[in-house]
């Protein structure tokens, strides 16, 4: 017998008697409740424990009886095929869905195909379609899917299709699974909709294109399309647009009668060349919408080459329009913004990214047909225009998030500060958030030098919440505490003159007593706010709740004063 190292050591140092004497005869105590927790189940008789086992097998195939249970249990991507068709039959007769919207079937080979049969009998139930196609099987005829093979008149009650890749549907069946359709996204097809087609019940539509092949829209054939969606809440167009020189006629300056779109809560639209991104701008303020939708705006490099064909005095005056159809709603009530967001984002070879606007990380929260999904969507909607630091007769800026590629301080003022101006000059914070990679250096050189320019209408912020990285970058541009300001004559005017506070936000766990900050960058950070000059605060915290809180209690105590006084 093998004995630890431990137990040989004790066996040692025992008496002979000790040793060699007999085992006792009674069996030792059970351990009690203090030493180690106690099973119930092994203090029952086995005649109880076969009782509860015979109850739980029966209450087992009951639940086969009843398909609601087993509505969700359908796993296409991880289930072996009899498990599917398992499922499939204890489901029987209800609705089911394929796939999820952030997790897509893939149908592509072998396994593809064997999903696509175990379907076949059950088309008619799949309420939602979340599909992405493999090249083999976009040449198919899949109108089996969508409407009955036996009578070819009448589809099948889907209300969601989220389609990546082509299918091959003839368009009679389109046209009678428009009734039905309540959410559509089409993603790199070669299916184009038409007006004819009557999808009036859509709330939601995503038309992306990032493929060459993968079909586009002129502008005006985009509006036509619109004008038969009355209800839709949510929009999203991706290099959907197409450039034709000289046949289109948005371009031409033609006029066209508004787009209403009541109900529209979101617009989400990003185009990868000016052109398109051109035709994109003049677009939008023909879509009448309400004071309170939000939009998503990603525009490519706007460092203006000469191959693109749209002169830069046209682009500018069509960013004006966006701004003032963001501006009308508001002039008759004071407009103020909750807190700014910046956010620099290297993207590797593809160079780096800048994000400015009202919305954190507006591509992971604002997409509806990701993890956030429409009721997550909706409802980040409706809390962002309830904040608690609103002040009687006091409106919110609408959601506004402008992102652009690759850009120069000319461009990113032209841009992303232009069409944030109204929300720039009346926010009282700001965030600031940089991830630059260090095997791209050009990129930290980069944000350096769009820093001053991002800052420059930020003439209320009182408080600038910071991440480490954004803090040594930022903090030394404060040190440069006036800047030349145009039109304004050769006198220095000072960088955020109501700044009191400034948080800095860590990712880091605690060392020590330095908190969530190692000694080498706290150390930094303290000199460089040592040589600001301004009433600056650091609240060392370690998320932005912490100095959100911060920000209510100062807000509300200020409130307080000001009723005493008056």
């Amino acid at each position: 017998m093998h004995f630890s190292s431990f137990s040989a050591k004790v066996l040692r140092f025992r008496s002979k008697s000790q040793r060699f004497s007999k085992a006792p005869a009674e069996l030792p105590r059970p351990p009690t409740p203090h030493d180690e927790p106690r099973s119930h189940a092994a203090t029952l008789p086995y005649e109880i424990l076969q009782i509860i086992f015979a109850m739980a097998m029966e209450w087992r195939y009951a639940t086969q009886g009843h398909s609601i249970l087993w509505v969700h249990s359908i796993d296409f991507r991880r289930h072996p095929p009899l498990a599917i068709a398992h499922y499939l039959h204890l489901s029987r007769p209800r609705l089911i869905d394929v796939g999820h919207r952030s997790a897509p079937l893939r149908i592509s080979g072998t396994v593809g195909l064997t999903g696509l049969t175990l379907l076949k009998v059950d088309c008619h139930r799949v309420r939602q379609w979340n599909i992405d196609l493999a090249p083999d099987f976009q040449y198919m005829d899949l109108r089996y899917l969508f409407c009955s093979a036996e009578n070819d008149a009448t589809s099948y009650p889907v209300h969601t299709l989220r389609q990546t890749g082509d299918i091959r549907l003839p368009g009679g069946c389109w046209r009678r699974l428009a009734s039905s359709l309540q959410k559509l996204s089409l993603c790199d097809t070669n299916f184009m909709l038409i007006p004819s087609m009557g999808f009036t019940n859509l709330t939601e539509l995503s038309i992306i294109s990032t493929r060459a092949s993968a079909v586009k829209y002129r502008a005006t054939e985009v509006v036509a399309l619109l004008r038969k969606m009355h209800r839709l809440h949510f929009l999203c167009l991706k290099n959907a647009i197409l450039v034709v020189a000289g046949d289109d006629a948005i371009s031409l300056s033609q006029p066209l009668a508004s787009v209403n779109l009541p109900n529209l809560r979101l617009i989400s639209v990003s185009e990868s060349n000016w052109d398109a991104a051109y035709l994109l701008l003049l677009l939008l303020p023909i879509l009448q919408r309400s004071s309170y939708c939000g939009l998503d705006l990603t525009l490519p490099s706007v460092a203006f080459h000469e191959t693109i064909a749209t002169p830069v005095h046209e682009m500018t005056a069509a960013l004006r329009r966006v701004r003032r159809t963001i501006r009308d709603a508001w002039l008759s009530r004071t407009m103020t913004a909750p807190r700014i967001e910046m956010a620099f984002q290297s993207r590797s070879c593809e160079g780096y990214r800048f994000t400015m606007g009202t919305i954190a990380n507006p591509k992971g929260i604002l997409d509806w047909n990701g993890f956030a999904g429409t009721i997550g969507v909706e409802q980040y909607l409706d809390s962002y225009f309830k904040p608690s630091s609103l002040r009687p007769f006091e409106v919110l800026h609408p959601p506004l998030s402008v992102t652009v590629d690759n850009p120069n301080p000319p461009g990113l003022l032209k841009t992303a500060c232009f069409l944030n101006g109204d929300a720039l000059s009346t926010a009282r914070s700001v965030r600031i958030t940089i991830a630059t990679s260090r095997l791209w250096p050009r990129h930290t050189e980069a944000v350096e030098s769009l820093i001053p320019t991002a800052l420059h209408p930020l003439r209320q912020v009182t408080t600038m919440t910071l991440d480490e990285e954004a803090s040594i970058i930022v903090l030394n541009t404060l040190q440069d505490k006036t800047y030349l300001a145009s039109g304004q004559g050769p006198w220095p005017v000072p960088y955020l003159p109501k700044l009191k506070f400034i948080a800095i936000e860590s990712t880091r766990p605690r060392v020590g007593e330095m908190g969530y900050f190692g000694e080498e960058t706290r150390a930094q950070t303290l000199l460089i706010v040592q040589e600001i000059g301004y009433p600056v605060e650091i609240l060392w915290a370690g998320s932005t709740s912490f100095f959100e809180d911060r920000e209510e209690r100062c807000a509300r105590k200020s409130k307080r004063r000001a009723e005493r006084r008056e």
